[in-house]
């Protein structure tokens, strides 16, 4: 009885010191945003985005996904890989700021600008139907405004991630109810492209808003030399951010040219649900990158420790969450309706890259903090060219089940395997592997 009187009492001491330090406030606040605004989007997407998709049926839920995944690869290539990039010159050199957020705005929209004209071409020459020419072009013209996404990069160096939150959230919430009303009228699918289109300028509009509020001026400038450097230490983080989202969004190209759109229905069905709690790997990066950044500057052991300690999290954390998930499988996917029954097996296979790609997040801060982001970019390179001969080779056996396969294996090697090529990478998959230990946990909170 003594002893676990005692016990209580030393929890409750403990928490009480945790709750009043500054940085634990300030980092667990600017956590809760991130996760409160995903916890939204997640809520959303097991309803409004399950209710689109009966409503569309398999086929037309499948040009809208796979338009919104044609336009994905164009919109990562425009925006150069910037943001952390930005969030690192931002947490360095915060005088800077105005010089920074400007030239980054100029070089993202000279980016966009010709790829919309490309894209513009590609779809006037191409044999696709017209209804899915309309979609892309529409998409496209709306990733004019996530040019704007240099604020979010300031937030996150800032550590105020609640602007970007709430600017995410009222446009989700807003939406939301567009497309209810779409999917209960039966509108066409381009309605719903136009919805996407909204949601991100609402969310830029929203970041606009924020980020006067809290600076009181909007006096950015372009300087060559500024832009000249931001592209020298971002183009290879350009070049992997593209390789990435190839990588992760060809399957879906492959999967209509191969099978058709209602098999890519059922696929992005699946995904979809597991796409939403990517957030988990990206929340804890976007809050603890810029202190791990803090830490390198001040100790290197201390910068070792949080790095052990944020890869120790992201796997447990993802871990619980893909195995919460798997438990849930079945009535997750009823949601979708008999029609949607296919996306089962192909949901229990994918939940796995929840895992992998959040270590991927942590992997990518560790090759931004120690300036070796050439490597990342080599990598994602040769996972671009494996997802596309794997694709090719277990779509042809296994169909869509071949696509989730291979969506798990080649992230599995770019985390694991890729790291262990290069004696200068290896200290990353040595990092890792000993995060394996959940003692490094608690060694990161007492130790710090």
């Amino acid at each position: 009885m003594w002893r676990g009187v005692q016990l209580k009492e030393k929890v409750v001491a403990f928490f009480t010191r945790l709750l009043r330090q500054v940085g634990f406030r300030q980092y667990g606040v600017n956590l809760l945003w991130l996760f409160a605004e995903k916890f939204l989007r997640m809520a959303v997407g097991f309803s409004v985005g399950t209710y689109v998709a009966r409503q569309l049926g398999t086929t037309e839920f499948g040009v809208l996904s796979y338009s919104l995944s044609y336009c994905a690869i164009w919109g990562v290539m425009c925006g150069l890989g910037l943001e952390p990039v930005v969030v690192r010159e931002l947490v360095l050199r915060p005088a800077a700021r105005d010089r920074i957020l400007g030239s980054a705005w100029l070089l993202k929209f000279a980016a966009w600008l010709p790829a919309f004209l490309i894209v513009g071409i590609l779809m006037a020459v191409s044999e696709r139907d017209w209804e899915t020419k309309s979609l892309i072009l529409l998409l496209m013209g709306g990733y004019c405004s996530q040019t704007l996404l240099v604020l979010d990069s300031y937030f996150q160096a800032k550590v105020e991630s609640r602007y970007v939150a709430i600017a995410q959230m009222t446009a989700l919430l807003a939406m939301s109810a567009v497309r209810l009303l779409l999917a209960w009228n039966n509108c066409p699918v381009i309605c719903f492209a136009a919805a996407e289109v909204g949601n991100m300028v609402l969310t830029q509009a929203g970041y606009c808003f924020f980020y006067y509020r809290r600076v009181r001026q909007w006096s950015w400038s372009c300087r060559w030399g500024e832009m000249g450097y931001l592209l020298r230490q971002t183009w290879p983080l350009w070049v992997a951010a593209t390789a990435g989202i190839i990588a992760m969004r060809i399957d879906q190209v492959m999967l209509k040219n191969m099978l058709g759109d209602s098999e890519v229905g059922c696929y992005m069905a699946a995904v979809r649900l597991v796409e939403i709690f990517y957030f988990v790997g990206i929340a804890l990066s976007g809050t603890l990158f810029p202190p791990i950044l803090q830490a390198k500057r001040d100790s290197i052991d201390g910068y070792q420790r949080r790095l052990k300690g944020f890869f120790s999290l992201l796997f447990y954390l993802n871990l619980g969450l893909v195995l919460g998930m798997a438990c849930l499988g079945h009535l997750a996917i009823g949601l979708y309706g008999a029609a949607y029954a296919a996306s089962y097996p192909i949901f229990m296979i994918y939940i796995w890259r929840i895992l992998f790609c959040a270590m991927g997040v942590g992997g990518s801060n560790y090759y931004l903090s120690e300036n070796l982001q050439h490597y990342s970019m080599w990598f994602s390179l040769v996972v671009m060219g494996l997802n596309v001969l794997f694709n090719y080779i277990l779509i042809g056996r296994f169909g869509v089940l071949g696509a989730a396969a291979t969506a798990v294996l080649t992230n599995l090697i770019a985390v694991y395997l890729l790291p262990l090529s290069s004696r200068t990478t290896r200290r990353l998959a040595v990092l890792q592997l000993a995060a394996l230990d959940p003692r490094w946990l608690w060694r990161w909170r007492t130790q710090r």
